[in-house]
């Protein structure tokens, strides 16, 4: 069809409607650590029937002219799913076998796709900080730098990226809570300060009947732990009349634990305080001098 635009200066595009099953998916494309779930699925699907394809997907011409999915993989599957037939929600039987999505076709190789992916889906905020950590690894891999990373991401700096790179280190099972929403990012990353074992014993004590961890409560217990394990070890190593001088000094690490704890808003400290503690705490860290030190006691007193 022809059609005239009273639009200003506009741009055609290749936009289609396909069979969902004629498109080729890939999921090494799909640029999420985790599926989504049948009941995701199946919720997409019912949108899709009920207020019809709002964004096309996208896909990347094959040399043999086939298509390759590169965005829209949760819409695709949902497509597939009502051409299939499937039990919705309230148990209503819904299947439409002549149901076509609606795809934007591009020109690109498979890196150019890609690289579109994660961006399109870091853009919107559809990925969590695992599908992130695990993307920019890919791109590490790539050859991208983390400055690179953090401009791709539209980061301010690169911390975020140094941060999410440590999710890397958990196990699965502790990524998909991350993953879910049930743990904090940041409750996570303290907990590699534990062995897996008591990380997992700890997470599990913190874990409210809803099913959402408590990070206040992993942190104390963290700090609790890596506490008690220089008191032991000092005990160890102790001289034998080391035990009647007084109080023993602190580690650096337990200044840290001491200084985090009243930074922590959760614990009920003047908000004066917190804020000495927090700039205290960049100054032990390197993160800020002496100026910064003076200005912070100038502010509390």
């Amino acid at each position: 069809m022809v059609m005239t635009l009273n639009a200003g200066a506009v741009k055609r595009e290749d936009i289609f409607r396909v069979d969902p099953y004629e498109i080729h998916v890939e999921e090494k494309g799909r640029c999420r650590h985790f599926q989504p779930t049948d009941a995701e699925i199946i919720a997409k699907a019912e949108d899709l029937l009920d207020n019809g394809q709002i964004q096309s997907v996208e896909a990347r011409r094959a040399g043999d002219k086939s298509l390759i999915l590169t965005l829209g993989f949760s819409r695709t599957a949902a497509g597939r799913l009502i051409r299939h037939g499937f039990t919705d929600s309230k148990g209503k039987k819904r299947q439409d076998k002549n149901f076509t999505l609606l795809v934007k076709v591009f020109d690109c190789d498979d890196k150019t796709a890609r690289l579109r992916n994660i961006i399109s889906n870091a853009g919107i905020l559809r990925t969590s900080d695992i599908d992130d950590a695990h993307n920019q690894a890919e791109l590490r891999e790539g050859g991208m730098t983390d400055q690179q990373i953090a401009d791709l991401y539209k980061y301010p700096d690169t911390q975020k990226v140094v941060r999410l790179r440590r999710l890397l280190r958990l196990d699965e099972d502790t990524q998909r809570m991350i993953h879910e929403g049930v743990l904090s990012t940041q409750a996570a990353i303290d907990s590699l300060d534990v062995a897996p074992k008591k990380r997992a014993e700890i997470i599990k004590a913190a874990t409210k009947p809803n099913g959402k961890v408590n990070g206040a409560v992993v942190r104390a217990e963290i700090r609790k732990d890596i506490l008690n394990d220089d008191d032991k070890a000092k005990k160890k190593t102790a001289a034998p009349e080391a035990e009647t001088k007084g109080t023993k000094p602190l580690s650096m690490k337990e200044v840290k634990a001491l200084f985090i704890h009243r930074a922590d808003k959760t614990q009920g400290y003047d908000p004066a305080i917190q804020q000495f503690c927090k700039d205290l705490l960049d100054v032990i860290a390197g993160k800020k001098g002496d100026t910064a030190l003076d200005n912070a006691f100038n502010r509390l007193l």
